[in-house]
């Protein structure tokens, strides 16, 4: 049909209609035929799926969602954070991320509430390492890092040192493989308030920290994905994103639900998926589960990963590692190049992190975590002449206190599991020299009791 510039023109050609209808029909050939082809579209299908979704996470989630995500009173983001925690798929499968199990570990494992720890770590597989090795070898048993995280090597290296009985001193270790500074203010601020807070609070940290060349931007963690709802980023999101589509993915998750509670979904289609292969194929599929369900290896478990994990599935024996593994390759990946906007960002989100403790009162401990030699020469001197100054400045703007364990006298070779992280025994050592140097001071001591 060609084309007409009048109402009038295009009657001329058209016979009377019986009906209004076929008027409009008409005059807009073109229009009902696009309409007819939008609608039996994949892309419009997909679109109203994704609506459907959201309305329905909106009617299970969305109050708690609005809350969360609109709230600036810390107390209540705590509050939505617990619910978060116990109320979720995660929780009824007792399986789920590293962030959530750690901040499970905070609330003491329990959906009723009980006051916060009196000392919490923050760090990443170094003080993990560290901490559940020397926790499995004084119990002599079995640690489940995704859920025995009460220090307890730690707890009665201070017990004894402090001379406290039957004492009621709770530990939580909030460490996580690959976190960073940018993950503890997350942590910080989600868990930590000025009415609800720890006694003390230990930052572990090392040049990987701030370096770390494998890590696209700070929000690529599991730790900000899971956390990043509850805080209120402020003026460091220009830290915390490389481009702007990732900080538009990050917006859409704090509003549109679909993509706040995709772990929820995944568990659950997980789930459904497992359901379906017991019943379709139960001796194929009992196979697979058995496989999936064996325990990790040591260092896989010491090192954590991405992704959801099941109670029992991360477990340290008490029995000591003492084969030597030779990681140099990896951390030639780590150190390859000094990424200045990582640096940058990462410090930033330190400085904050340790401003944020001070203003609601907790004293902090900052540790330089220990390397061997061969790791260390990866960097140029250049770095290390300016990086543990500006550490200890940055600890003494906002009285923290340093503690340096990176002396290359400090642990022997035979201390190390690989060339960053502690064995068993240099977990003893490491948690002999924090209890005596928290005991020993006269500000931290008093703290305790």
């Amino acid at each position: 049909m060609k084309p007409y510039s009048t109402i009038s023109s295009l009657a001329k050609e058209i016979p009377a209609p019986k009906d209004s209808q076929l008027i409009e029909k008409a005059k807009r050939p073109e229009f009902y035929k696009t309409l007819d082809s939008a609608l039996s579209s994949t892309t419009v299908y997909t679109l109203l799926i994704f609506a459907l979704l959201n309305i329905m996470l909106l009617i299970v989630y969305g109050p708690y969602h609005r809350a969360t995500t609109k709230s600036r009173d810390a107390d209540k983001s705590l509050t939505k954070l617990h619910q978060r925690v116990f109320d979720s798929l995660y929780e009824s499968n007792q399986s789920g991320p590293w962030p959530w199990l750690v901040a499970r570990a905070y609330f003491g494992n329990s959906p009723n509430y009980i006051p916060a720890p009196d000392i919490v770590i923050l760090g990443d597989s170094q003080a993990n390492a560290a901490i559940i090795q020397a926790d499995a070898v004084a119990t002599n048993k079995s640690m489940d890092c995704a859920s025995d995280r009460q220090c307890l090597a730690l707890k009665r290296s201070l017990e004894k040192r402090l001379k406290l009985t039957n004492s009621n001193l709770r530990l939580t270790n909030l460490s996580i493989g690959g976190a960073m500074p940018s993950d503890f203010y997350l942590m910080c601020k989600a868990l930590f308030t000025k009415n609800q807070h720890p006694k003390l609070a230990i930052i572990t940290l090392s040049p990987r920290s701030f370096l770390d060349a494998t890590l696209p931007d700070a929000s690529s963690t599991d730790i900000f994905d899971f956390f990043s709802p509850f805080v209120d980023l402020g003026h460091l999101d220009k830290y915390a994103f490389n481009n702007p589509v990732q900080k538009w993915f990050w917006i859409a998750q704090r509003n549109i639900v679909l993509f706040a509670y995709r772990q929820d979904v995944e568990l659950w289609l997980r789930g459904v998926a497992q359901n379906y292969l017991c019943k379709m194929f139960p001796e194929k599929s009992n196979g697979l589960l058995d496989e999936s369900s064996r325990h990790q290896s040591l260092v896989q478990s010491i090192y954590a990963s991405n992704g959801i994990v099941s109670a029992g599935s991360s477990v340290v024996g008490p029995v000591p590692l003492l084969t030597f593994k030779e990681n140099k390759k990896e951390y030639s990946k780590r150190f390859a190049a000094i990424k200045q906007e990582t640096l940058k960002g990462q410090s930033a989100f330190l400085l904050a992190t340790l401003k944020y403790l001070a203003e609601i009162h907790v004293p902090v401990m900052v540790i330089e975590m220990p390397m061997l030699p061969t790791v260390k020469t990866l960097l140029p001197d250049l770095f290390w002449k300016g990086y543990r100054t500006g550490l200890k400045n940055n600890c003494f703007v906002y009285n923290a206190h340093w503690f340096d364990l990176d002396d290359d006298k400090e642990f022997a070779q035979s201390e190390f599991l690989d060339y960053v992280h502690l064995n068993a025994a240099g977990g003893k050592h490491f948690i002999n020299r924090v209890a005596e140097f928290i005991t020993s001071d006269e500000y931290l001591r008093p703290r305790l009791h």
